[in-house]
Formats: C-alpha cells, structure tokens, sequence
C-alpha cells in the first residue's frame, strides 16, 4: 500500500477503534491517534510514518500549507 495514497477520518461516530477501549463512547477526531496506531500495526509500519504521510497527504488534498510555511 503506498502511503502517498493514505487519509485518516473519523466519519463513523458510532464505530469507535476497537484499540481505543472506549466501547460506548461516539468516535471523533480525537481519536484519530488510534487510527493511526491500527494502521500501523496493520501495515507492519512505525505509527509516526502513518502520522506523516497522512498528515502530508491531507495539507495536499486540502490545498493547506505545510507546517514548514505557517511558521
């Protein structure tokens, strides 16, 4: 899978991570980190590469600027 190709969300509010433990409780954006640590997992990747690569991908889909040129 390439990781240029990759975008976390969290649009299933009623489908929280199964790694999260927070069964019960409406999913939301906050729990993107848990998103990202499955996909890990799965993907046999380190997390923060996940983290970056989506992170990246989303600023380019959005048509947002790096992080590199909001400072």
């Amino acid at each position: 899978m390439l990781l240029s190709r990759l975008h976390l969300e969290t649009d299933a509010p009623y489908l929280m991570p199964k790694n999260a433990g927070l069964r019960g409780k409406p999913n939301e954006p906050a729990n993107l980190p848990w998103v990202a640590a499955g996909l890990a997992d799965l993907l046999q990747r380190d997390v923060a590469q996940i983290v970056q690569a989506c992170t990246a991908n989303s600023r380019r889909m959005f048509g947002l600027p790096s992080i590199a040129d909001c400072a």
